[in-house]
């Protein structure tokens, strides 16, 4: 797809009126030669007191790849080239499946956190070991926030609009939208009059909608900085992660757990493979004194837990800190 500014061409018959040693030829000639097909089928530039032409066109190898609901709507700011719209069907392995997610910010962490304070009393913790303690007290989080904050399906692959789109903004553009559609089946001057006061007023409307966002985003930056990473995590086009890896049998590993462990096996495989027959005798060290027993103190274990950040992210575990 692209601007291809060959406006001579009549793409409903392929035709074009220059000569044969013309750029214009050629390129119709190009794509015949290569068998692909040209999808768009109307004006694609409008400008008052120009003849429209189809500038913009949509070329694939297969006629069923672009969908037949191919739409020309109106230009973005104040372009004269009309947006596209058009669905590309590719074949993939597509995970439709939803996932269940905590919804922390509507989270009851005043009743939570009651509930948790009360776990020693209901069962005397001093009597357990630390493995049958720390599965108890894990039980218990999970119960209390299945009881206390609430959970909402997400379903992969899911498109949202951007976080500065407001209701103004939103009707200025269906408003641009209906005034071009206006224009372009009664081209008036009244029409394109009408049609450019409503693109002026969406594109200034886009403009203070964003700049009000990233200035209140900047203002409350000490008091909400997850707003303003997750803004920034939006204006790059880095990935984190591990993506899927193709493991030898072929088998494509999706699981952290795998991923970790196959990572794990080809950076060992490139170490010297020593000789285990031959280990050298380590030399006797005295430790003195020996850690006999370790003493960790409730007031240290607290000490530690307040300097948590309580807006971080929850950890592998699924257990947040904001209780």
């Amino acid at each position: 797809m692209g601007d291809f500014n060959y406006k001579n061409i009549d793409w409903s018959r392929e035709t074009t009126p220059e000569n044969l040693e013309s750029s214009t030829d050629k390129f119709l000639e190009c794509v015949k030669e290569n068998y692909l097909i040209q999808h768009v089928q109307g004006y694609t530039r409008h400008r008052q007191g120009n003849e429209p032409s189809t500038l913009d066109l949509v070329l694939s190898k297969d006629e069923d790849t672009v969908k037949k609901n191919l739409r020309i709507d109106a230009p973005l700011g104040k372009s004269d080239h009309v947006t596209i719209f058009y669905n590309v069907e590719i074949v993939i392995d597509k995970d439709n499946t939803t996932k269940n997610k905590y919804c922390f910010y509507r989270g009851n962490y005043e009743s939570m956190s009651l509930e948790i304070s009360n776990i020693d009393s209901e069962n005397n913790m001093d009597e357990l070991n630390t493995v049958d303690a720390w599965a108890y007290f894990v039980d218990k989080i999970k119960s209390s926030m299945g009881r206390y904050i609430p959970v909402t399906k997400s379903r992969r692959g899911r498109r949202h609009r951007k976080a500065w789109m407001n209701v103004e903004t939103i009707n200025t553009l269906k408003r641009k939208r209906k005034t071009c559609e206006i224009y372009k089946r009664n081209k008036t001057s009244a029409n394109w009059e009408t049609y450019r006061l409503a693109r002026n007023r969406a594109t200034s409307s886009l403009r203070s909608a964003s700049i009000q966002y990233k200035s209140k985003i900047a203002k409350e930056f000490k008091t909400d900085s997850k707003s303003f990473w997750k803004f920034i995590k939006s204006r790059t086009n880095t990935k984190t992660g591990v993506p899927d890896l193709e493991l030898e049998s072929g088998v494509i590993e999706t699981e952290d757990e795998g991923k970790s462990k196959e990572l794990n096996n080809f950076f060992a495989s490139v170490f010297t493979k020593e000789d285990l027959n031959i280990i050298p005798t380590p030399t006797a060290v005295n430790l003195q004194p020996e850690l006999l027993e370790i003493q960790v103190t409730t007031e240290e274990v607290f000490k530690k837990l307040s300097k948590l950040d309580a807006s971080k992210s929850p950890d592998q575990m699924g257990y947040i800190l904001k209780f």
